[in-house]
């Protein structure tokens, strides 16, 4: 599967509002004050969507690369598609902004691997003791996000027209 390169600034665009309404969730003060479950409220919508950005991100990437990748929500499936390339440029950017070494890096990507997929019916699925890498979630979405739009850079000025910048 690749995305229709008529289509690829719509996925960077997407993956760009879910990133910020992430973002927002997470950092609404008024949301936080008011609510008993930060957790529930906050971190899960949050991470979901920071997830669902990454996601549609390497999916981005991978077909700006030409390469075929399968219908799947599993970003570690993803990840391990893309070009080496740009996989150390990621890990990099990811090591130096979390300050962890780059095998932590991937055992955090296995960790958030399916969490679009496990936490998005939080409540209503079976649930188990899972932990939730929101920090890392929420960091990887934009480290991605910065990537493409370098690559991308009339996608970045729509972007930055939306956002009035």
């Amino acid at each position: 599967m690749k995305i229709p390169p008529e289509r690829l600034s719509l996925t960077i665009i997407s993956s760009y509002s879910f990133y910020k309404s992430g973002l927002i969730i997470r950092n609404d003060q008024q949301l936080s004050e008011n609510l008993v479950d930060h957790f529930m409220f906050q971190s899960i919508p949050s991470s979901v969507n920071s997830c669902l950005s990454i996601e549609l991100s390497l999916k981005e990437l991978l077909s700006q690369n030409s390469i075929d990748f399968e219908k799947t929500h599993n970003i570690k499936t993803l990840y391990d598609s893309l070009p080496e390339e740009i996989k150390l440029f990621l890990e990099t950017a990811l090591s130096k902004i979390l300050e962890i070494d780059k095998d932590n890096i991937s055992k955090k990507i296995d960790a958030i691997s399916n969490t679009f997929v496990e936490w998005r019916y939080y409540g209503i699925d079976e649930w188990t003791n899972k932990q939730l890498e929101f920090d890392f979630c929420e960091t990887f979405a934009g480290v991605l996000i910065r990537f493409i739009l370098k690559l991308n850079p009339n996608t970045a000025r729509l972007i930055g027209d939306f956002e009035g910048e």
